[in-house]
C-alpha cells in the first residue's frame, strides 16, 4: 500500500506496486473490493534488455508486471477518484452508489489524440483545483511527471520532469467519461 485517497469519514481508497486498488471500510480488517491491474501491464523486457544489467541471469524467465499505482486524489465533495502510474494516462474511478466496489469512469489525456496516451514519464503526484465554487466550471488537474519515481531509481521512463494541467470541463463530470474531456496542456523542463 502506497497511495491512500479519502472518500469520506469511512471510506478510502488504496495503490500499490502490485497494480491494484482497493476500496476500505474503517470498520473492516481487509478491503470491500480490490480493482487488479488498474493501469495495465508492463511488458517483460526482452532478453537483449535483460542482458544489458550488472548481473544478467540466463534461464530465468521474466513475466510482464502490473504498473504500480504511484499517485492517488480523491476529488473533493465526490465519490471520485484519480489514479496515476506510467501508462500515460490519468484515470478516473468512482465508488459505486453501494460503496461496494469502484467503477471506471474514463482516462483522462492530454489532447486525446486517436487514444493515444500523452503523458511521458511516471506520475508522481496529482493535486486538483476546483474552477468555480465547487467545481461548478470543472477541475484542473495538475499532474506532477518525472522520469523516475518519486521514492527511488528502480524504475526510469522517458519523458521529462515537470508539471502537466488538464482542464476538464463540468460536463464532462456531468457525464461520467471524462475521457477527451481536456482542454489544455502546460509542461515544464527539468
Amino acid at each position: 500500500m502506497d497511495r491512500v485517497a479519502m472518500i469520506d469519514e469511512e471510506i478510502f481508497i488504496t495503490g500499490g506496486d502490485n497494480g491494484s486498488l482497493s476500496l476500505w471500510s474503517i470498520n473492516k480488517k481487509k478491503p470491500i473490493f480490490t480493482l487488479p491491474v488498474a493501469h495495465g501491464r508492463e511488458p517483460a523486457p526482452t532478453d537483449e534488455e535483460r542482458f544489458e544489467g550488472p548481473n544478467p541471469e540466463p534461464g530465468v524467465v521474466v513475466k510482464d508486471q502490473p504498473r504500480w499505482i504511484t499517485a492517488l486524489k480523491a476529488v473533493p465533495y465526490s465519490d471520485v477518484v484519480l489514479s496515476g502510474s506510467w501508462d500515460g494516462w490519468i484515470r478516473a474511478w468512482r465508488v459505486s452508489a453501494d460503496k461496494k466496489k469502484l467503477e471506471e469512469l474514463g482516462a483522462i489525456a492530454s489532447d486525446g489524440r486517436d487514444g493515444e496516451p500523452t503523458i511521458r514519464g511516471i506520475v508522481n503526484d496529482i493535486a486538483l483545483c476546483e474552477r468555480g465554487e465547487r467545481a461548478k466550471n470543472g477541475l484542473s488537474v495538475v499532474v506532477a511527471v518525472g522520469k523516475e519515481h518519486r521514492l527511488g531509481r528502480w524504475k526510469r521512463e522517458k519523458g521529462k520532469n515537470g508539471l502537466i494541467v488538464l482542464e476538464v470541463s463540468k460536463w464532462d463530470i456531468l457525464t461520467n467519461g471524462v475521457e477527451n474531456g481536456v482542454h489544455s496542456e502546460a509542461e515544464e523542463d527539468d
